[in-house]
């Protein structure tokens, strides 16, 4: 997905709601795996979460209030990328629940951002997302509330610095783009 603006950017093209909602506790780990993939699409790796009630089914992704759980970009030594340390691992990728959140259904959104054309007018950044459903157990009682909804949760194109930036000459930190961190 290209295209910011899209509702696209929340669970990608056409999302369906699966059969089943994944039971995971809160502080666990989740592994991705983006198999097979390209060291060319360089860029974050950042993932979210949102809560929402009733049926998956009834769910409209383009309403839910993403927090965002973990983000990895370029790392201190201004070469590695987090789509590399990926690739190092077996096109694997993780994230871990947050060991307070409060239970319940959530929908947790998993994104990588190649950049690799991202300074071009015509092709811009390109955005991979994947969504999951999960039940979080455990006994937390967190409700973050620093949250964004998709399309909408990165600022347009050219101001949001992480989603325009020259990973082939830019050797200044990266900033990734979005929310803080809850």
């Amino acid at each position: 997905i290209t295209d910011q603006s899209s509702k696209d950017m929340a669970c990608s093209v056409s999302p369906k709601a699966p059969a089943i909602v994944a039971p995971v506790r809160a502080g666990a780990g989740i592994k991705f795996n983006w198999n097979p993939w390209y060291a060319s699409h360089k860029g974050p790796l950042i993932s979210y979460m949102a809560p929402y009630e009733g049926s998956i089914q009834s769910v409209d992704v383009n309403k839910l209030k993403f927090f965002k759980i973990s983000e990895s970009g370029l790392a201190a030594d201004n070469k590695t990328w987090a789509v590399d340390e990926m690739m190092a691992n077996g096109n694997v990728s993780s994230t871990v629940i947050p060991f307070d959140l409060k239970p319940g259904n959530y929908v947790l959104r998993h994104e990588l951002i190649a950049l690799h054309y991202s300074t071009e007018d015509r092709y811009f950044s390109q955005h991979y997302i994947h969504c999951f459903n999960v039940r979080v157990e455990g006994s937390g009682a967190a409700q973050p509330s620093d949250t964004v909804v998709f399309p909408g949760g990165y600022k347009p194109f050219k101001q949001e610095r992480g989603l325009y930036f020259d990973i082939w000459r830019n050797v200044s930190p990266y900033p990734i783009p979005g929310p803080e961190l809850y």
